[in-house]
């Protein structure tokens, strides 16, 4: 798998766990520049145990991102995967398709 640069980076992701998010991190597993990942998750990430440039941060809530803020130190390309389905409710729908990624820019 080949990205645009030759350089080495590490990558920050949010909504890993959904089917784009899980596809995304099996592409930057696989790309050798990628150094590290981390990802947020409500819960572990039994799939890929023991991939040792993979870090999950365990979150119950999202709300609370910017306390993690210091697990994204150092990264350099950011991906927002996140996204639900309007029929979940206006308020929910919002805060995950809008609030979250703008908190998670404001990390970036």
């Amino acid at each position: 798998f080949q990205m645009e640069s030759e350089k080495t980076y590490t990558a920050a992701v949010i909504g890993g766990t959904g089917a784009i998010g899980k596809r995304l991190i099996e592409l930057l597993l696989k790309d050798d520049r990628c150094q590290k990942i981390v990802t947020v998750a409500r819960n572990p990430l039994p799939d890929w145990e023991g991939q040792e440039k993979l870090k999950v941060v365990q979150m119950d809530n999202m709300d609370n991102m910017a306390e993690a803020s210091e697990e994204f130190e150092g990264c350099q390309k950011f991906y927002c995967c996140l996204g639900t389905r309007v029929k979940v409710g206006k308020e929910l729908f919002v805060k995950v398709d809008k609030t979250y990624p703008i908190e998670f820019a404001k990390i970036c």
